[in-house]
């Protein structure tokens, strides 16, 4: 994966062959089309590689605190809806 990676940033999709996929990465060309079933997939599998890193990182981020007018809304909201409407005019003013 690590050969392709190059290679396609190097050359681009288009430019870059299997053989030359293979080459770099010192197998035969015949093994990247039976693990990845030719360019395209082995293409694929970097692509999904680099969504599943990019997501993980996305979820070890701190989340923002919720804003304290946004559960003012929502508490009023939860009031008015619940019959409570004085209590949630309160609230409002």
């Amino acid at each position: 994966l690590a050969a392709a990676k190059t290679l396609f940033a190097r050359q681009g999709y288009d430019s870059t062959s299997v053989k030359e996929l293979a080459e770099e990465a010192g197998v035969n060309v015949s093994l990247v089309s039976y693990h990845f079933g030719g360019k395209e997939g082995l293409f694929r599998t970097l692509l999904q590689q680099f969504g599943h890193e990019r997501l993980a990182i996305a979820e070890r981020m701190p989340r923002p605190p919720p804003r304290p007018l946004l559960l003012l809304l929502q508490c009023r909201t939860g009031l008015w809806r619940n019959g409570n409407w004085p209590l949630a005019a309160c609230v409002c003013w």
